[in-house]
């Protein structure tokens, strides 16, 4: 079980992204297709929980910043780029 921290959304590429709280893993990023269908790919972000996450204007970057004190800058690609770790969510 897990439960979303802070989150985000993109407004161009339609990504809804958060920051995950779980006890296994401290602060991975998590990078939903928006409209939700169950879809992410995650990244093993912070050794702490995600305090915050922002999407720049140009929609390009994504910022997030952890208990940890560490300022993360992630490009925003196409979904081609990260189909290898895409997971789905099963109900």
């Amino acid at each position: 079980m897990f439960t979303l921290g802070d989150i985000a959304m993109s407004k161009k590429q339609h990504y809804f992204i958060a920051g995950i709280e779980e006890k296994q893993k401290p602060g991975p990023l998590r990078i939903y297709n928006f409209p939700l269908n169950g879809e992410f790919w995650e990244v093993e972000a912070h050794s702490a929980e995600v305090r915050r996450v922002r999407v720049a204007p140009t929609d390009k970057h994504v910022f997030s910043v952890g208990a940890d004190g560490c300022l993360i800058v992630y490009e925003l690609r196409g979904q081609q780029a990260n189909q290898k770790v895409k997971k789905k969510i099963s109900a």
